[in-house]
């Protein structure tokens, strides 16, 4: 069996959203660099890595749909929320910076749930 992991130049996950042009201004304010747009989708990304936001409502996105940040100063993406005030501006659930035990050495993580309800682990592995 081959190494297809060789061939992966990318991975971008598809983002559901129930309110494409909130979600745009949400993941603009969270720190994303807005890209391509259309009616469809908008991609965003950071440092090099990029998501796809589709403009598609998936109402068990809810209770199901996860995506893991790995960042290197999970501090400042702290700083950037608050200054922001993205839990009062889009009335969103944040949980702030807490230790985790899981990962090699543990972790700090950030919680964020956009306004669909798409739960981002903001994390750092120590």
């Amino acid at each position: 069996m081959s190494d297809l992991g060789a061939t992966v130049t990318a991975l971008r996950p598809f983002v559901p959203c129930d309110d494409f042009e909130l979600c745009q201004r949400f993941y603009a304010d969270l720190g994303f660099a807005p890209g391509h747009r259309d009616a469809s989708i908008a991609i965003f990304s950071s440092g090099g890595f990029s998501f796809l936001l589709q403009n598609y409502r998936w109402e068990s996105a809810k209770d199901n749909y996860v995506v893991q940040l790995i960042v290197t100063d999970v501090d400042a993406w702290q700083a950037r929320i608050d200054a922001v005030g993205l839990a009062a501006k889009y009335g969103v659930r944040i949980v702030p910076v807490k230790d985790e035990p899981w990962g090699a050495g543990g972790a700090r993580v950030i919680n964020v749930i956009d306004p669909t309800g798409v739960l981002w682990h903001i994390t750092q592995f120590n």
